[in-house]
């Protein structure tokens, strides 16, 4: 399901599960199914985001071990 966010006085359509977001709530649709079926965003849709998330990457659990 895409969130509604407002960023000012524009509304950005996000993508839930890769977070980037888009003006049309089609292409955010069309993110989140591709991101769902393919376990990674697509370079052509993600291309044409308004908003991308900061995320940051954790280290692995595994390299805590070592």
């Amino acid at each position: 399901m895409v969130t509604k966010l407002r960023l000012g006085s524009s509304v950005v359509y996000v993508c839930e599960i890769c977070g980037y977001g888009y003006q049309s709530i089609n292409t955010a649709e069309h993110c989140e199914q591709h991101c769902d079926t393919r376990m990674q965003p697509s370079e052509r849709i993600r291309h044409k985001a308004v908003y991308q998330p900061r995320v940051e990457v954790l280290p692995t659990v595994a390299e805590h071990r070592n």
